[in-house]
């Protein structure tokens, strides 16, 4: 006999429809929950969050660089330009960016030399120690040709920029290279030191001479640009980054103060030449009514251009090893003996204390003896007075002059010359000299 079961409340085909509502109902209820924690989400990033996650993004896109100044020139008195700029491209690279096969590839791509890769790896390490997303200066005055070479492969160069930036240099050469001095990139220490001052890692200062002294007056103040990047590092357009950018898009640079020098460059370099067979020579004119310094000369020199960003390291151990060092400026740091420039001290020393009068005679043998030492004049001049004397710079004659007046006088009077003491140039470790006493000789000579 064959059964059949009812289709009522507890059968086994399903569920009896209240309990379905009731699942239907949570569902509803976990479906609205889910779309209020989306929309709550997104009103907390939108609305609550919006402006830092807005400013977080273009951080991220917007960048900033130095816009290079212009560097003031170095004029001699007649405006003839001793140190100048001229324009030149600078290859910029991001450290963050700059990986080491990205770097292999500039490397192929430009042939750079072994000093170069070096000045490089260098720049990279100080520039991400300091601040990794920025870029700097890498490789500085570049020819046109590695320059195109750059910029047609940027695509795949992410980070690495080409800036058509002025450039110093030096169009007289060697002219007068120990006063005016010349330029190279700053040392970790320095960059650490001058980053807060708006100084750029790779950026070159002055080293020497004027360039040194008169940095701060020379440099100007650099200017900044805004600009905006996509994820490969490469610059977006106008339009795209004037969306991003919000405010000024940059502060123009302020060019550097023009340097006037009292030096004449014609003087200079007919001093130059006269001392031109001399191994090593220094030469200082001076104007005698105005005290004004015409020309200065250090010899051997060096020539500026070279030593602004292109000294090579083989450039840099011959210039140390020269025996004559060319580094050290003669005119200003050596000191020398004065020979008969310094009988002026000793006649005027004579003169105001009345030890001596222009028409007194003496006579000059050619020698003359010192406590049982013989000194020789370069001449026998016979009977002179005191301008004959200095016409004929007779040794003979100032030197008996000298044994009346004594040595602290004789000091006395070449202090108040100023001599012994250093011009106050300010440049090249400027020395003063010495003018010896009778207590110093006392203290130095061992009997």
């Amino acid at each position: 006999m064959l059964i059949r079961q009812s289709s009522g409340p507890g059968s086994g085909n399903g569920p009896a429809l209240p309990e379905l509502h009731r699942r239907l109902k949570w569902v509803a209820v976990i479906g609205i929950g889910a779309l209020l924690v989306l929309v709550g989400r997104l009103w907390q990033l939108q609305i609550m969050r919006g402006e830092s996650y807005y400013e977080r993004t273009v951080s991220n896109v917007v960048k900033e660089r130095y816009l290079p100044s212009v560097r003031g020139k170095i004029l001699d008195r007649k405006g003839t330009a001793l140190a100048d700029n001229r324009p030149a491209f600078n290859i910029y690279a991001t450290p963050k960016l700059m990986t080491r096969p990205l770097e292999l590839e500039l490397v192929h791509m430009l042939g750079l030399s072994d000093d170069e890769i070096a000045k490089i790896d260098e720049r990279l390490e100080v520039g991400k120690k300091r601040d990794p997303k920025t870029a700097i200066v890498v490789l500085e005055d570049q020819g046109r040709d590695r320059a195109a070479l750059v910029e047609q492969a940027l695509a795949r160069l992410p980070g690495v920029e080409v800036h058509h930036e002025p450039y110093r240099y030096y169009p007289q050469g060697e002219l007068a290279a120990h006063l005016i001095g010349y330029m190279t990139q700053m040392t970790a220490a320095e960059a650490e030191r001058l980053g807060s001052q708006g100084y750029d890692p790779s950026e070159l200062v002055g080293r020497y001479g004027l360039e040194d002294k008169w940095e701060n007056y020379l440099r100007g103040k650099k200017g900044i640009e805004r600009f905006a990047v996509d994820a490969r590092g490469q610059r977006l357009d106008d339009a795209t980054a004037s969306a991003l950018i919000q405010g000024e898009h940059g502060v123009p640079a302020v060019p550097g103060a023009n340097l006037v020098l009292t030096i004449d460059a014609e003087l200079q370099k007919l001093a130059e030449k006269a001392v031109g067979h001399a191994a090593a020579s220094a030469v200082v004119v001076v104007e005698p009514k105005t005290g004004k310094i015409r020309a200065i000369v250090s010899k051997p020199s060096f020539d500026p251009n070279i030593m602004t960003g292109h000294l090579t390291q083989a450039e840099e151990t011959m210039l140390k090893q020269d025996p004559r060092k060319p580094f050290i400026d003669k005119a200003l740091r050596m000191t020398y003996p004065p020979g008969s420039i310094f009988k002026f001290a000793t006649a005027i020393a004579a003169l105001e204390d009345g030890q001596a009068a222009e028409d007194e005679n003496m006579f000059c043998t050619g020698e003359y003896q010192l406590s049982g030492t013989t000194f020789r004049c370069h001449g026998t001049h016979g009977k002179v007075d005191l301008l004959k004397a200095i016409q004929h710079s007779c040794d003979t004659y100032f030197w008996k002059l000298a044994e009346r007046i004594g040595i602290d006088r004789i000091a006395q009077v070449a202090s108040e010359y100023g001599l012994g003491r250093p011009t106050n140039l300010g440049l090249n470790g400027d020395a003063g000299g010495r003018i010896p006493t009778k207590d110093w000789y006392d203290k130095t000579t061992r009997y």
